[in-house]
């Protein structure tokens, strides 16, 4: 009895948790996910590669090495975003030390690539995030703020993106460091997400209608 109270009172408090938070909007979406990629003059375009450090196993990279702008090599994206407003960008990422990368001779780890500075098919410019080895560790994924992004002598600055009306639109992103593994992106209107809230962004935990099933299985024993 004691038991099946306890697991009643825990599911109802996952419950409450849930119903009261208030998330900011976000909108996520796999690497591997474009519709449609470019080749570039350098090379290919992007293609889905096999991980199984990565969220469900795979992730995309380009072969391709070029640091000319506007860049050559692109992936598009179509995004839903169901509520208007400003939106930071978030990566999730692994650099690359197995020389995967055709043009980098240095031993230098491929940690760049180039973004759309706002939404669209045909961006009008792009920014480059570069030195994203500044914020991680070699052949481990982790998580960036690419809209905050400041961080290297030869990288542009991040900006935030408008979303001025519920919809759907298109995001490009172009490849400057071939080998430079991308895993997962997310848009959202907070600022200041920890990783392990990105994460959950990308792999949802049960949701809330599930948590009621749960206390309703319980309660039910309860009574049987």
């Amino acid at each position: 009895m004691k038991s099946n109270l306890f697991t009643v009172t825990v599911a109802l408090m996952l419950i409450a948790a849930a119903a009261g938070d208030a998330p900011a909007a976000s909108v996520a979406f796999q690497a591997e996910d474009f519709i449609s990629t470019t080749d570039g003059s350098s090379g290919p375009g992007f293609t889905v590669v096999s991980d199984l450090s990565a969220f469900y196993e795979q992730g995309a990279t380009t072969l391709g090495d070029t640091t000319s702008s506007p860049p050559t090599h692109l992936a598009t994206y179509s995004l839903t975003f169901d509520t208007a407003g400003t939106y930071y960008l978030y990566l999730r990422f692994v650099t690359d030390t197995q020389g995967n990368d055709p043009g980098n001779s240095s031993g230098n780890l491929s940690d760049s690539l180039y973004i759309a500075a706002d939404f669209g098919s045909s961006p009008a410019s792009f920014t480059n995030i570069n030195g994203l080895a500044d914020v991680s560790s070699p052949n481990v994924y982790d998580w960036a703020s690419l809209s905050t992004w400041s961080g290297h002598a030869s990288s542009d600055t991040g900006s935030t993106y408008t979303v001025a009306a519920p919809g759907t639109l298109s995001f490009v992103i172009g490849g400057r460091e071939g080998g430079l593994t991308l895993d997962a992106f997310v848009f959202s209107t907070d600022g200041n997400l920890s990783h392990s809230a990105l994460n959950l962004l990308v792999v949802p935990e049960p949701s809330t209608a599930a948590l009621f099933g749960l206390a309703s299985l319980v309660m039910l024993r309860r009574r049987l």
